[in-house]
């Protein structure tokens, strides 16, 4: 009985800490790269997909409103997936879903920002360099 509850207490206890960790995460994008996001979010939306493998620099091109499928995206473009504090360039791919799409929407976009940092969770926007 005592290793079950010292189980419990031991996975119990990553709770809290794996929740923070899904709350902080988010993805870098330039403004730019936001509002062309945001102004074209219709065009994303016509995809099927609820969850949603896109190239924010492809943005403003012929490739506007395409996404990869999730073959695509580990086959051709497999994202360095690492934890950086202090990153100063925009995420080449973003995963949105199509909550994000309408959370970009509804949100005051800053003017001038080079980066801004957009938190799913909670669907925040954060500016992280003028």
């Amino acid at each position: 009985m005592r290793p079950l509850i010292w189980t419990f207490l031991a996975v119990s206890s990553l709770a809290p800490n794996s929740v923070a960790a899904q709350e902080d995460a988010f993805f870098l994008l330039s403004g730019a790269q936001l509002e062309c996001l945001a102004q074209n979010a219709a065009q994303y939306l016509t995809s099927t997909d609820h969850t949603l493998f896109i190239k924010p620099g492809d943005c403003g091109s012929e490739q506007t409103g395409k996404t990869l499928s999730f073959i695509e995206m580990t086959l051709n473009a497999a994202p360095n997936i690492e934890i950086v504090e202090d990153r100063e360039t925009p995420d080449e791919i973003v995963v949105f879903t199509r909550e994000d799409f309408l959370c970009i929407t509804d949100q005051v976009l800053p003017e001038a920002a080079d980066l801004v940092a957009f938190y799913p969770q909670g669907c925040r926007l954060v500016v992280r360099a003028p």
